[in-house]
């Protein structure tokens, strides 16, 4: 017989399976249970009738909830000169080159280390460059945060946003259909195509650092070709720069 956890335990005693709770009772009856000292996530599971199976019959959307999903961010950036100017005015939080690294040598800087490198080119790449577009203040930035009907709701929400655009972007040898990139031999290919949504925004309205520390509140960026989920080297976490002005940046 399984042993039960104190926890499972406690919750047995509050719920009578015979019973059905409303979404509200039942969150108070998990409030009462005493928490561990991490966050906890609760799943929801839901009977639709449907077969997702069937491509007419997938259900996907997204929801802005009143707290973040993603972890609080410190982004820091090796650099220095123009770039480091750059950096700076785009909302990083340390900027520098030997003297930051010294910082981090002597732990003064506390944060995951293997946030580093990613963070590096993220906020190279959200130093703006020069618009290639036909209007002055219209700029695009591809990224990856999972699936991108999810992350394409999301960003439309955002004031200053003109256009999200879902597509496929980053494979290499692999067909850019919806057959090919979901394919079980693809499913943890390195080459394989990432989802991707281009968004289109107003540089007056909204900054490009605004919409890159949103990606981190959007989703999770430490989970490995995953999100939730949703598993595949497709659902990756990536940004990529839109033209060379943009690429000599993250150089």
């Amino acid at each position: 017989m399984t042993k039960l956890t104190k926890k499972k335990k406690q919750l047995l005693e509050l719920v009578n399976p015979e019973n059905t709770y409303s979404l509200e009772e039942a969150m108070n009856i998990f409030q009462t249970v005493k928490s561990n000292k991490f966050d906890e996530s609760v799943d929801i599971a839901l009977r639709l009738g449907i077969d997702p199976g069937k491509s007419d019959q997938n259900v996907r959307g997204a929801i802005t909830l009143p707290h973040s999903l993603g972890k609080t961010v410190t982004v820091a950036v090796f650099a220095d000169g123009d770039q480091a100017k750059e950096a700076n005015d785009a909302g990083a939080d340390f900027v520098g080159m030997e003297d930051l690294a010294e910082k981090f040598k002597k732990e003064e800087i506390g944060f995951l280390k293997h946030f580093i490198f990613l963070f590096v080119v993220l906020a190279n790449a959200s130093i703006q460059a020069e618009n290639a577009l036909s209007t002055k203040h219209l700029e695009k930035v591809v990224i990856g945060a999972g699936c991108f009907w999810g992350v394409e709701k999301a960003y439309e929400q955002i004031p200053g946003v003109i256009d999200v655009v879902s597509g496929y972007a980053g494979g290499d040898g692999v067909d850019a259909s919806y057959k090919a990139i979901t394919a079980l031999a693809n499913r943890m290919n390195p080459k394989n195509h990432a989802e991707v949504v281009e968004v289109t925004f107003n540089s007056n309205e909204v900054g490009l650092e605004r919409l890159l520390r949103f990606f981190f509140e959007l989703h999770d960026p430490t989970q490995l070709n995953r999100q939730g989920n949703d598993v595949g080297t497709q659902y990756r976490s990536i940004i990529f720069v839109r033209d060379n002005d943009q690429k000599k940046h993250t150089n």
